[in-house]
C-alpha cells in the first residue's frame, strides 16, 4: 500500500497502553494509523466504502497468515457494534476484515458470537482517561457456548489505547474463552514496534 510502513514483525501498539494490564493475550497491528493507511480507513468508516474494506482485510489476512506473532486460533470473531449504529453506518468494518482473516486462516468467523449491550459514544471523541468507562460492561456473549474453552482472535480496525479490546475481551473470558488475541489494521502509534504481550490471561505487558 503506498505509503505505508508496517509494523514488520512485531507490529504496532499505542504507546498510551502502557498504564496498565489488559485483559487480551497479545495484541498486534499491521502498521501505524497515518498516511495512505489512515485515509483507507477513513473512506471505509466515514463514506463507507465497502471495496476498501474488503481490500484492507486482504491486506491484513496476508499479514496474519504470512506472521508468526498470533498463536493458533480456533475462532475469529470481529468487534461488534451496537443495532444502532449499524443500522447507520449500513455494515460493520471489523466484519469484512474478520472474515478475510477467517479465510486467510482456514478457521471458522462467527460475527454473532459477541454483542454490544449498550450504545457508547465513538471512543475518538473521548479523552483517553474516559474511553475506559465509555465501554466498560458494554459487551457480552449471548451464546457461551460458542467461545467456550476457545482460543479467539479479536478483530478491529483501529487501536489506540486498547479500552474496546480490553473489555471486549473481558467478556469473551468471563463466557469461557481459553485465550483471546487481538488483531488489527491500524494502531495509533508515532512509530511502529510495541506490542501488547503477555504468557497468559491476568494482564498484557507493553513490551518494546
Amino acid at each position: 500500500m503506498p505509503g505505508q510502513h508496517p509494523a514488520g514483525g512485531r507490529g504496532a501498539l499505542c504507546p498510551r497502553c502502557a498504564g496498565g494490564p489488559r485483559a487480551f493475550a497479545k495484541a498486534r497491528a499491521f502498521g501505524v494509523y497515518d498516511g495512505a493507511l489512515r485515509e483507507h480507513l477513513h473512506r471505509v468508516k466515514y463514506l463507507g466504502d465497502r471495496p476498501a474494506a474488503e481490500a484492507l482485510g486482504l491486506v491484513l489476512a496476508r499479514w496474519v497468515r504470512e506472521g508468526r506473532e498470533l498463536g493458533p486460533a480456533d475462532l475469529v470473531v470481529p468487534v461488534p457494534l451496537h443495532p444502532l449504529r449499524l443500522r447507520e453506518r449500513g455494515f460493520n468494518q471489523a466484519d469484512l476484515l474478520a472474515a478475510a482473516v477467517a479465510r486467510a486462516l482456514g478457521r471458522p468467523v462467527n460475527p454473532a458470537a459477541l454483542v454490544r449491550t449498550r450504545p457508547t459514544r465513538a471512543q475518538s471523541q473521548l479523552p483517553v482517561e474516559a474511553r475506559e468507562a465509555n465501554v466498560r460492561g458494554a459487551f457480552a456473549v449471548p451464546h457461551p457456548a460458542a467461545v467456550r474453552a476457545r482460543r479467539v482472535l479479536l478483530v478491529d480496525d483501529v487501536l489506540t489505547t486498547g479500552a474496546t479490546a480490553d473489555a471486549a475481551s473481558e467478556a469473551l473470558y468471563r463466557a469461557g474463552a481459553s485465550r483471546v488475541e487481538v488483531v488489527c489494521v491500524a494502531a495509533a502509534s508515532p512509530r511502529a514496534g510495541p506490542t501488547w504481550d503477555r504468557g497468559g490471561r491476568g494482564g498484557g505487558e507493553l513490551l518494546e
